[in-house]
């Protein structure tokens, strides 16, 4: 039989430093989508809180599926509603601005 006093002990490194690369690469893009989320939310707030009524401010939209001009109707925390009875979740939309009339 082996005697355990004989066995080679094991090497243990005392030397690690933790590396927080993934930490910055995660949340760089969480970031800029909050950050655009909100400016869109300020966008909608602007249109319908401006001078006159919001179907009559033809809007600019852009979502991940479509792009289309068109009025608002109604707003709440998640969907906007257009003149066409068109229920828009505003987690999708990418762009939306006021036309100016010509």
């Amino acid at each position: 039989m082996t005697s355990i006093k004989k066995l080679p002990k094991l090497y243990k490194n005392e030397k690690i430093n933790i590396k927080s690369n993934n930490k910055n690469i995660c949340y760089v893009e969480r970031k800029d989508t909050i950050k655009s989320n909100s400016n869109i939310r300020e966008k909608i707030n602007e249109i319908f809180n401006g001078i006159g009524h919001p179907y009559n401010i033809r809007v600019y939209i852009q979502t991940k599926d479509f792009s289309k001009e068109t009025s608002l109707l109604a707003k709440n925390s998640e969907f906007i509603i257009t003149i066409d009875k068109e229920k828009i979740p505003i987690d999708n939309i990418i762009k939306i601005e006021k036309i100016s009339k010509k």
